[in-house]
């Protein structure tokens, strides 16, 4: 008797907090979807091949830091990916000896903001890389292979849809495809513009943290 009881009420907890994990994600989802809330990409350059990216999130949720939760309300966090072309180490040299030079092409992505949302970050580019955060400094940015990888690389997520955002005041409004990410019981979720590939949603439910980053504002 006493089993059955311990059961039903592990049940009864494990269905709570199912119920209000749907909650806040379906809340979270219709406040994005909130003409109110679509982020203003006019000042983006329209050829965004080798531009530096300003970017300013506003973020909500909580960063569970040593087991203490520090709460995050309306915060901004700014983020700058820089364009860098570097020469590759391994110059090669062609039939005629003359040397190819090779460059790499990619993001070098700064973020500033309240201590805590850096951590997040690095737990976040942690939990996409899958490797610990103890091994990951952010000290100087970190590197990012496209404007669409700046929360972790893509490729390792799976799209699972597409949507529009409506625009303000009746104007355009945002096509974006939607990316998932779950490991060890937590998921990230990405949305991307599919115009510039700006990221202009990221909702991180892990057992590190609970935010909801908005893009506000791009250039």
């Amino acid at each position: 008797m006493r089993l059955s009881v311990i059961l039903l009420l592990i049940l009864v907890a494990l269905y709570t907090i199912a119920s209000i994990y749907y909650l806040a994600s379906d809340l979270a989802s219709r406040e994005a979807r909130n003409p109110e809330n679509t982020p203003n990409l006019a000042n983006l350059p329209k050829n965004m091949s080798k531009q530096d990216i300003y970017l300013t999130y506003r973020v909500k949720g909580y960063v569970n830091i040593s087991g203490g939760l520090v709460y995050i309300d309306n915060a901004q966090l700014g983020m700058v990916a820089r364009y860098t072309e570097a020469p590759l180490l391994n110059s090669t040299i062609n039939s005629t000896a003359s040397i190819i030079n090779a460059t790499d092409t990619y993001y070098r992505v700064e973020a500033s903001g309240d201590p805590a949302l850096i951590v997040a970050l690095r737990e976040l580019l942690a939990f996409v890389n899958n490797i610990s955060s103890s091994n990951l400094s952010l000290i100087g940015g970190w590197r990012s292979s496209n404007i669409s990888d700046i929360f972790g690389n893509l490729s390792l997520f799976t799209k699972t849809g597409e949507g529009m955002l409506a625009g303000r005041g009746g104007s355009g409004g945002i096509a974006y495809a939607e990316y998932k990410l779950e490991r060890d019981g937590g998921s990230i979720v990405i949305w991307v513009d599919k115009s510039t590939g700006v990221p202009i949603q990221c909702r991180i439910r892990t057992n590190w943290a609970s935010l909801d980053l908005s893009l506000q504002y791009a250039s």
